[in-house]
């Protein structure tokens, strides 16, 4: 029997980051004892039957090492299942995932900086070739292809082709939404709400065991379907959790397990997908050290797949799957120039955090990539897991073949975006090299500081960087105007474009604190939530003076603007007015109803 082995990379993604929203830390959970629900059958054989029912059938990855891709695919397979996108006989090409990852698929729009060697021996051992760099490979495609268009069968005849193949689109009509990696914990207790969440909200959870090898696995083995590694061990096979049974006994595994419990596992070394057993499906106890190592970075990832129309063309650059930096810089930017006559649907980026998105139409410049026309701005939640997130956007942008757009992510505080870096790596059975390197004027970091030149925007090809994982996804389209003609032509016409919405007239003043003091609030527009909103400014204006702006105003839950004014400098009995104006990063709305204080 060949051996089955993939080596898990630990990636700067990964590294030190809590992803884990805060409200979703909180929330109490409840799941029922056991899912799926399989005490009614009576052997292995009729569990086995009556999963391949409710869920795709296992899968086998033969001879090569593709455990990563197995996991993944099936994760989208099952989350399409869940969404009801599709029946339990789907079956997605584990094949296209591989190939973008190891030997890349041709551009179409000839924009992906990398470049790939893989030295074919049948198989692909590769280091580094686990579940996060995966997500990157199915990120490139504009949709997945089936197994019956691209059979795994079909492998080393499309490895050992000289032509360079182009499976960036597929045939099924689903594609990449989410992808997300959330670091576990120490705690069993907290590590098992993690998992059991990830499987009732998107059918599965991928994880990494020990799966040593064809020999020694079998020491940790009963009963064919039984597993738990007792002690600290790194991981080296990609497998999926589909369900779990808290009542599982401990004494069923070959040492016995410190407590009851055990997660429900699919393996990819099918054998017939007739019965329990370590090949197909077996028992994981929920004290297994393998996937919950804490020498070395252990997560569970969650894949989402949708059937939208996002756009079935990707601006990228990001071809490189290997590893990333993480870019904590205060905003980051892509620009890319439309080949056709087409609409911005949605953008893809690889984080985690909140912010704002930003799309800019116009020329760009090394000294600031956002000098065009704001054409769009769109709130960017925050993500249970880092990983590609494609967001769709509520207002595309429609343009015009030649125009060059620049998409802007401008994060929260803490919040990174991953850029892609040389990958190097050589094994005793297959040699993979990856380079990546961006061209000028297409990936841009906007620094704290002005460097020497006086600039505040780096392009990341002057400090040799990979491009940022940003992508832009558009679709062909019939363009009479283009939004960036649209905004200059209302601009000249004196019309206000895409400013934040203007803050709702006061609720009232109150005396508060100290003699010359007052409590000015406003309420915030509805629309305001769409836009993350950098501040509100506060105006002052004492009659015989000039207004002017003094200080920053602060919003609650219940959007409620409030502004305290301790010194106000003049007389008692005359009149003071105030007013604000929403700032959303270089945009300010216009001025809101005004509050007038006589001072007491």
């Amino acid at each position: 029997m060949k051996k089955f082995r993939t080596i898990a990379l630990t990636m700067a993604v990964l590294a030190g980051a809590s992803s884990i929203h805060p409200a979703q830390a909180q929330a109490a959970l409840t799941f029922p004892e056991a899912y799926p629900a399989l005490s009614e059958y009576a052997t292995g054989t009729e569990k086995c039957q009556a999963l391949n029912t409710m869920f795709p059938g296992t899968r086998s990855q033969g001879v090569y090492s593709g455990c990563w891709a197995f996991s993944s695919m099936g994760a989208a397979e099952f989350n399409a299942v869940k969404k009801g996108y599709a029946d339990p006989s789907i079956d997605l090409s584990e094949t296209q995932t591989i190939y973008n990852l190891l030997k890349a698929s041709k551009d179409p729009l000839g924009l992906m900086n990398d470049s790939r060697r893989l030295t074919w021996d049948g198989s692909f051992d590769i280091q580094g070739a686990n579940l996060d760099a995966a997500f990157r490979a199915m990120a490139q495609s504009s949709s997945f292809m089936t197994e019956k268009k691209l059979p795994y069968e079909k492998m080393e005849r499309v490895f050992t082709s000289k032509a360079k193949r182009n499976f960036l689109s597929g045939t099924s009509n689903l594609r990449l939404k989410d992808c997300g990696i959330v670091p576990l914990e120490k705690s069993l207790d907290r590590n098992k709400k993690i998992i059991k969440k990830m499987i009732t909200k998107y059918g599965a959870a991928c994880i990494n065991v020990d799966s040593v090898d064809q020999f020694e696995y079998i020491r940790y083995l009963k009963g064919g379907a039984s597993y738990y590694v007792p002690k600290m061990k790194d991981y080296d096979h990609a497998v999926m959790i589909i369900g779990w049974d808290d009542h599982y006994g401990r004494g069923k595994f070959s040492k016995r397990a410190p407590g009851n419990g055990a997660w429900l596992v699919r393996n990819s070394w099918n054998i017939n997908g007739t019965d329990f057993n370590f090949y197909d499906y077996f028992w994981l106890s929920y004290y297994d050290h393998s996937y919950r190592n804490h020498v070395y970075t252990d997560n569970a990832c969650y894949v989402e797949v949708t059937n939208e129309n996002l756009g079935d063309r990707i601006y990228q650059y990001d071809g490189g799957c290997g590893g990333g930096y993480e870019v904590a810089y205060p905003k980051v930017a892509n620009s890319f120039v439309a080949q056709q006559d087409e609409t911005l649907r949605s953008v893809m980026i690889e984080s985690s955090g909140a912010g704002t998105l930003m799309i800019y139409g116009g020329d760009v410049t090394k000294k600031d990539p956002t000098r065009g026309t704001l054409l769009g701005m769109q709130k960017l939640s925050k993500h249970w897991g880092v990983g590609y997130h494609n967001v769709a956007l509520k207002n595309p942008i429609q343009l015009k073949a030649g125009e060059r757009f620049t998409v802007v992510v401008a994060g929260e505080p803490g919040v990174t975006i991953e850029s892609s870096y040389d990958y190097l790596q050589t094994s005793n059975n297959v040699n993979f090299k990856e380079r990546v390197k961006s061209k000028p004027g297409e990936s841009y970091y906007c620094t704290a500081w002005v460097d020497e030149k006086g600039r505040q925007w780096q392009d990341t090809a002057d400090s040799k960087m990979g491009n940022l994982r940003i992508k832009a996804c558009t679709g062909a389209d019939t363009v009479t105007e283009s939004s960036l003609e649209q905004v200059q032509r209302k601009q000249q016409e004196g019309i206000a474009t895409y400013l934040p919405p203007t803050p709702k007239v006061s609720a009232g003043y109150q005396k508060e604190r100290s003699r010359n003091s007052a409590k000015v609030t406003w309420q915030q527009d509805e629309t305001a939530k769409e836009y993350s909103l950098t501040c509100y400014n506060v105006c002052r204006k004492i009659k015989g003076e000039k207004a002017k702006t003094i200080g920053k105003a602060t919003v609650d839950e219940t959007g409620t603007v409030t502004y305290y004014d301790d010194k106000i400098p003049t007389a008692k009995g005359k009149k003071v007015t105030y007013w604000i104006r929403a700032v959303a990063g270089e945009q300010t709305s216009g001025k809101s109803g005004a509050v007038t204080v006589t001072v007491k």
